[in-house]
């Protein structure tokens, strides 16, 4: 059976800070996001802070990442559009694997 659930909670309300958990029998994740925000008028441009994991259960393989930053444009009239800029860095976590 191909199932999977999720937990998130959102942990502090003064920085908003969010966390989750996601599991299978497969893979699990889990990581955490601090947002803030700026609105210039016609545009709404996010901040994230935090880090994503995502780990393999069979291989053992573990990765994580963080978040770029994302504007959504004409957020009030005109067509809507997203941009995604920033440079994101991903880790591939090295473990002894058991024999």
């Amino acid at each position: 059976k191909n199932s999977w659930r999720l937990i998130t909670e959102q942990v502090s309300h003064h920085p908003p800070v969010s966390a989750f958990h996601a599991e299978s029998n497969d893979w699990s994740s889990f990581g955490h996001a601090c947002v803030n925000s700026k609105f210039w008028g016609r545009s709404l441009e996010i901040y994230p802070n935090g880090v994503t994991t995502l780990i393999f259960h069979k291989s053992k393989d573990e990765f994580s990442w963080n978040k770029v930053t994302t504007v959504i444009n004409n957020v009030l009239i005109g067509t809507k559009w997203i941009d995604h800029y920033g440079e994101t860095v991903s880790y591939t976590h090295l473990r002894a694997h058991e024999t």
